[in-house]
């Protein structure tokens, strides 16, 4: 049985960059929408954007984001971040919300370009209220999706799944570090991806099962342990060890709205956003030539 629907490996998109027109994967980064309106009894409207972390976009100009295509090949498309105008990224007002979100043109992507590309809906992020509700707790395992150490594939983009488990989850953790903690061994280049909730229906009695994969937040970075050796004879610092210390830092999906908001509050006002059938999930639409908008 699956564990994590398609859609979502299809959402994930791999950043990086070309070196002597040679395309490097440096980074993770994944498509959601937020939902702005029931359009019929058989359709919604989405905005998408591009969600990644601030570390990923911050001190660039430009960086390549590459989707896999219908043909089965993929294919990079060169995407600006500074205009005449300044950043065409969002960041949180927050500098400790490592969050850089992007809008994009799903629909040219989809229709124009035929990328086999999706993205994760509103109605799956697990938010406060819902991480409540469902009672999730740490303890529960998660898959954290996407390109460690640039292994992105060559022909097309291949995810990586890593298991782990959510470490913690309370509010003192959230309001101090803009972030919780899962247990997994994330690695340079997981920055960005997407951490997921794995179902679960085998329960202890008195809780709930977990019936839906969620999606919980951003995968941050590593946390380092830190080592010294001191000098028995002038016990100064002689070498500094930095190692993986298999706890990662997720930042809460609940952040990301609050970035996407301008975004979203202007959509409210457009004619064309995206539209997503419900019968098959298959989003359609339109509008110019790039990726990003």
């Amino acid at each position: 049985m699956a564990q994590i629907p398609k859609n979502y490996l299809d959402a994930v998109v791999s950043i990086g960059i070309k070196e002597n027109d040679k395309y490097q994967s440096l980074a993770t980064g994944f498509l959601v929408g937020f939902f702005l309106k029931k359009e019929s009894e058989t359709s919604n409207l989405y905005r998408v954007v591009l969600v990644t972390n601030r570390h990923v976009f911050e001190g660039k100009k430009q960086v390549f984001l590459r989707f896999n295509l219908n043909a089965g090949i993929s294919k990079a498309y060169q995407v600006a971040l500074e205009d005449q105008h300044g950043k065409k990224w969002l960041a949180h007002k927050n500098p400790n919300v490592d969050l850089a979100v992007l809008r994009i043109n799903f629909n040219w992507l989809k229709n124009d370009e035929k990328a086999s590309c999706a993205f994760i809906q509103e109605e799956n992020f697990a938010y406060a209220e819902t991480i409540k509700e469902k009672e999730i707790l740490p303890g529960e395992s998660v898959f954290a999706l996407g390109f460690p150490l640039g292994l992105a594939g060559d022909a097309q983009n291949y995810v990586i799944v890593k298991g782990g488990v959510i470490a913690r989850l309370d509010e003192e953790i959230i309001q101090r570090k803009c972030a919780f903690i899962i247990d997994s061994n994330i690695f340079p280049g997981n920055s960005g991806g997407p951490v997921i909730l794995k179902t679960d229906m085998n329960h202890l009695k008195n809780t709930k099962p977990i019936e839906k994969a969620y999606l919980m937040g951003v995968i941050s970075s590593y946390i380092n342990y830190r080592d010294v050796a001191v000098s028995q004879q002038t016990q100064q610092v002689r070498v500094v060890f930095n190692e993986n210390s298999g706890l990662a830092y997720v930042v809460p999906i609940d952040f990301v709205k609050e970035v996407a908001k301008e975004i979203i509050d202007a959509s409210k006002e457009e004619v064309k956003p995206e539209k997503v059938e419900l019968e098959n999930a298959d989003p359609k639409e339109v509008p110019p030539a790039s990726p990003s908008c």
